[in-house]
């Protein structure tokens, strides 16, 4: 069987609550531009939400009227999302932070991890009201990743 080749990831759809909760979220507090609403194709009575997080990708949602936010974290099983990071400089980090600390959404704050044995990576969590724990990143001093 042939190798298929990817050019990347073009959007990944999550299931969330409703229009308001998350265009407050992704869009009032990570500050992501929300570039398309549309009907979800399969299921008339739902919206197809189409973020921008930066980088060429789409981060999109299916959402109705009727659901409510969910506070349960995910279910940690197979097909499950674990997380999602999104790389952010410093200071919009920073920003971030005291925008999720204001609305009372847990943050752990910066944390030092390795991707690799030379990239390292300043990493804090977050869990969104929509069910999804995300995290958000910041490279390092080039010279902390030369000394690693």
């Amino acid at each position: 069987m042939a190798e298929i080749q990817t050019q990347g990831v073009h959007h990944i759809t999550f299931v969330g609550s409703n229009r308001e909760e998350i265009i407050a979220f992704y869009s009032g507090v990570l500050g992501m531009p929300l570039v398309l609403d549309q009907p979800n194709l399969d299921v008339p009575e739902e919206e197809h939400l189409y973020f921008d997080p930066g980088d060429g990708r789409l981060i999109t949602f299916f959402v109705r009227p009727s659901r409510t936010l969910d506070p349960a974290p995910n279910p940690q099983g197979i097909g499950n999302l674990h997380h999602l990071a999104f790389n952010v400089s410093r200071a919009v980090y920073t920003q971030v932070a005291k925008r999720l600390n204001e609305r009372g959404i847990h943050n752990t704050g910066p944390r030092i991890s390795c991707r690799t044995a030379r990239l390292k990576r300043n990493t804090a969590s977050l869990a969104s009201r929509s069910g999804i724990n995300s995290s958000s990143n910041s490279a390092t001093c080039a010279s902390a990743v030369a000394r690693g």
